[in-house]
This record gives structure tokens, sequence and C-alpha cells, in this order.
């Protein structure tokens, strides 16, 4: 309401507003993406376009590599 928003529902992702639900839109906005670990399934959060990055399994302790940018 303070915004003046008519669409439900509205996010505020930084200093972007979506009105209604735009699945693709919120995707591009969010700076993580989501993976599940190789080992035990695991879903966690991983930095976007950070290049080739190191990632432990905070459930299985599982390490591997990922890149970032695809």
């Amino acid at each position: 309401m303070k915004l003046g928003l008519r669409g439900v529902p509205a996010f505020v992702i930084g200093n972007d507003v979506i009105e209604g639900f735009d699945p693709n839109r919120i995707k591009s906005l969010l700076d993580y993406f989501l993976i599940n670990c190789p080992s035990c399934k695991a879903r966690m959060r991983v930095p976007k376009n950070k290049g080739k990055i190191k990632v432990t399994c905070s459930k299985c302790s599982e390490k591997f590599q990922l890149d970032t940018n695809k």
C-alpha cells in the first residue's frame, strides 16, 4: 500500500518492484540460484556470476567445484 501497488502479489527486490507473479523476472533479479548437492541432494543457495567457485555442502560436507557464470 505504501508504494501504491495494486497487483497481488507484489515483490520488492533491491530497487525493483514486480507487480503480479512473474517467476522469470524474479529469478533474473535474484543474486543466487538453487542447486542440489551431488552427494546427498540437499538444496543450497549459490551466488550468481562469481566464476568457478568451491562449494561445500553444509549437510554432508561434500566438496565440489561449480561454474556460476552458466
